[in-house]
Order: C-alpha cells, then sequence, then structure tokens
C-alpha cells in the first residue's frame, strides 16, 4: 500500500481565521503579516515513505514576519484521500515547535508541544511584538492506521496559517 509524504501537497497560506470578521480592519495591512515555509515537510533522517502502521516524523522549516503586533498561526491536516479509490483515511499526528525569540524585540514565542493534529485548524504557535522577525523548524509526527486501507497512492493536506 504505497503512500504519499506530505510534503508534495504542503500549502502555506496567509489567508485569515474563522475570526477575519473581527479582523476585517486590518486587511489592508495584510502584507504587514506573513509567514513563509522556507522548506516542505522533510523526513527525518532515516525514513522513507509514510508506511501504514508506521509512525512518521517530518520536519518543516517555517519563519514569521510581523509589524503589526501580536500574531497567532494555525495548523491543519487534512485527512489521506485514494488517488484512486477516492478512500479517506484519518491519520493520528501532532504539531511541535520549539520557544522562539523575535529577533529585534527579543520576546519570546512559546513552544508547543504534540498538539493534535485534525482537517480543524488548531492554533499552533503565538508570538508578538511590533517588528517582529522569527523562524522555527516545526515536527509533524503521523501515524496512518493500517486496517481498512485499499492499495493506492494517499495524499493529504498539511495547511499553515497566522493571523
Amino acid at each position: 500500500m504505497p503512500t504519499s509524504v506530505p510534503d508534495a501537497t504542503t500549502s502555506i497560506s496567509a489567508v485569515p481565521s474563522p475570526e477575519a470578521a473581527a479582523r476585517a480592519a486590518a486587511a489592508p495591512a495584510a502584507s504587514l503579516l506573513n509567514i513563509q515555509a522556507n522548506s516542505g515537510l522533510i523526513a527525518q533522517a532515516g525514513q522513507g515513505a509514510l508506511t501504514p502502521g508506521v509512525p512518521w516524523t517530518g520536519n518543516m522549516s517555517l519563519s514569521v514576519v510581523n509589524v503589526l503586533g501580536n500574531w497567532t498561526s494555525t495548523v491543519s491536516l487534512s485527512p489521506f484521500r485514494g488517488e484512486n479509490t477516492g478512500r479517506t483515511v484519518t491519520p493520528v499526528a501532532s504539531y511541535s515547535a520549539p520557544e522562539t525569540n523575535c529577533l529585534l524585540l527579543f520576546v519570546k514565542s512559546p513552544g508547543v508541544s504534540n498538539v493534535p493534529l485534525s482537517a480543524t485548524a488548531v492554533n499552533a504557535k503565538t508570538g508578538g511584538g511590533v517588528a517582529c522577525l522569527t523562524s522555527w523548524t516545526a515536527t509533524v509526527n503521523i501515524l496512518v492506521p493500517n486496517s481498512d486501507l485499499l492499495a493506492d497512492t494517499y495524499t493529504a493536506t498539511l495547511t499553515h496559517s497566522i493571523y
């Protein structure tokens, strides 16, 4: 049962969260807040393609540039979907990120550990301070159950957003 590592479909967006109505006044300043993936989701050393029933760990390098003040990043992981069968499989997944500092102000951005991931976006990392520039390497752990699978190539989408 071949599977695809999520990096092929990793997406990054600066789309506002569902609370966007409260932030609509800041829309013209949206370009002043940005999250950037410096790398796709890359398997840790010694790991290849994601295999059902075997824990898989990947890393992803991210950066935030913010001139507005406080920010929150959210993360979600869609179910894996079979390319030919359309079958969906919900993985058990988590997200971790270390504590970081905003470079100009030395304001701490707290770390997070094993935040459960699903198709619904969850708050992953927060930071603050005007003129904040910070970066981190996130760790994503994924386990795809090895039951009820059909032979196929499965893909999922990991989405990072910031507001």
